[in-house]
């Protein structure tokens, strides 16, 4: 592995401050290493911003990516799925990757500095900024088959209205004998609202490229718009001490980069899953009541714990609901969670998450204080639901008791999530199929209607069935404990 390391470099792989590390001395590869996803995933721009959605480049599960980069803890990898760049958490993978070595190590760091904004795909597409805010645009230019002929070849941003460039870096690295990557960063200053911004590829030899560029707000701006993209470069190291709020450091030239010193050899790169961290810039929910829709990214804590769900949750499309390892939940009779958007639910071996019933004094204490007046049952409250819409969802190290009950109140009425009604002055989700309102019907602690979460290393106990799964649900099930459960999984 070679060393590499650029200030605005590590902008361009889509980290904020952070750097490419190394670069594998086997390069040029025969061919890119591929691993298959276990479950549905959508790539993101950055590791530092998880719900950066592309846009495009969802990948289904059992569909096969090919792994360009990694982190160096290994929990993210920088993958190509078609034709679209992006990355993806590791614990996605369901090849065994323990001994897969990527083509570029990436030494990630804090995204305390940036907003994702979106992410065009198109080269010449207008991109308006709609904002004053500083940014930077970082991005990839993929060479699925080189040729000859592309050693003048140029990328230019356009600015059209007020703005300007005041810092560009790239880098183009061969990775097969066939293809070859170019990871580019731009930081833009002084636009407003009616500023766009364009790119302009030149002399590419008719060689067929995949563009994307990433656009990031920028509120620690210290960091011009023409880059010689043809040539392949490797900026050597350079003084990583600064941060994005310091100096900028000088950017490498061409020429130094080409004789640079030999650097010592990093630690192999090693790619495992591990455990995704919640990211903490998510709002933490203050509790102790939990319900109603969810439009914005919410955070559920173990020190604001135990939350009380006694009217019917539902996170919305494009939302996450976070939980972090020690969060307690408590479901009150018929409660659900409905999941359209995602649920991250994030234990760890030593501190799971729980979700269970309100009558149940065991974790959390006697939140319903009624002494012992009550005690838990199989079926005290509804299930955790995810709907066809949901994606991105993990459940793991969890655990989760007493669930399983439909019943009532007129929320299970079919199969398809349509929108909202009022019910007993609660807004809920509900499901338009005549004829099923006030059943009783034993459908599972965890519902899947078309969708397929990963679910590992969690336990169910207490309930008639532990997972239904309905209308084409493949899960990701792995590591599952079921006590004291009728069955364990049910398909309808």
């Amino acid at each position: 592995m070679k060393n590499l390391c650029s200030f605005v470099l590590a902008v361009s792989l889509f980290i904020l401050t952070a750097c490419v590390t190394a670069v594998d001395d086997a390069l040029p590869f025969d061919e890119l290493p591929e691993i298959v996803i276990g479950a549905e995933v959508e790539l993101v721009a950055s590791p530092a911003h998880p719900t950066a959605y592309l846009g495009q480049g969802r990948v289904p599960a059992g569909g096969q990516v090919s792994v360009i980069g990694s982190v160096p803890d290994s929990a993210w990898l920088l993958v190509r799925y078609e034709s679209t760049i992006g990355w993806l958490p590791a614990f996605y993978s369901q090849t065994n990757i323990g001994n897969l070595s990527a083509a570029l190590m990436v030494e990630g760091a804090s995204a305390a500095c940036s907003r994702y904004l979106d992410t065009i795909f198109i080269a010449d597409e207008p991109w308006q900024s709609n904002s004053d805010e500083s940014l930077f645009v970082i991005g990839s230019v993929f060479r699925p088959q080189m040729g000859d002929g592309f050693d003048d070849a140029t990328l230019d941003i356009v600015l059209e209205g007020k703005g300007v460039a005041v810092a560009s870096d790239y880098v183009h690295v061969q990775l097969t004998d066939a293809s070859a990557i170019i990871l580019f960063v731009f930081t833009l200053q002084g636009l407003d609202r009616n500023s766009t911004v364009r790119f302009d590829l030149a002399d590419l030899a008719k060689e067929t490229l995949e563009f994307q560029a990433a656009f990031f707000s920028n509120t620690c701006p210290d960091t011009p718009g023409h880059l010689p993209i043809g040539k392949l470069r490797v900026p050597s190291p350079i003084d990583m001490a600064a941060t994005v709020a310091g100096p900028t450091p000088a950017l490498p030239s061409v020429s130094a980069s080409a004789s640079a010193a030999e650097q010592p050899e990093p630690t192999p790169v090693i790619i495992r899953p591990v455990t995704e961290i919640v990211p903490p810039s998510v709002p933490a929910y203050p509790g102790p009541n939990l319900g109603g829709l969810l439009t914005s990214d919410t955070r559920l804590t173990a020190a604001n714990s135990p939350y009380v769900v006694r009217n019917f949750v539902t996170v919305d499309e494009g939302v996450t609901l976070y939980l972090e390892p020690g969060t307690i939940v408590k479901l009150d009779t018929d409660m659900v969670i409905g999941v359209k958007g995602s649920l991250r639910s994030l234990g760890t071996e030593d501190n799971p998450v729980i979700f269970t019933s309100l009558k149940d004094d065991s974790v959390g204490g006697d939140t319903n204080e009624d002494r012992s007046a009550t005690s838990p049952t199989a079926g005290d409250w509804g299930q955790i639901f995810f709907a066809p819409t949901s994606s991105n969802s993990i459940i793991e190290y969890t655990v989760i008791h007493y669930g399983g009950l439909h019943q009532a109140r007129g929320w299970w009425v079919g199969r398809s999530w349509y929108g909202y009604t009022s019910i007993n002055g609660d807004w809920v989700d509900i499901y338009p199929r005549p004829g099923d309102n006030n059943v009783v019907n034993y459908g599972g602690s965890i519902r899947l209607d078309g969708a397929s979460p990963t679910i590992r290393n969690t336990t169910i106990t207490n309930t008639e069935i532990g997972i239904v799964m309905a209308d084409g649900a493949a899960p990701s099930l792995d590591g599952i404990e079921y006590r004291a459960v009728g069955r364990q999984t049910a398909r309808q």
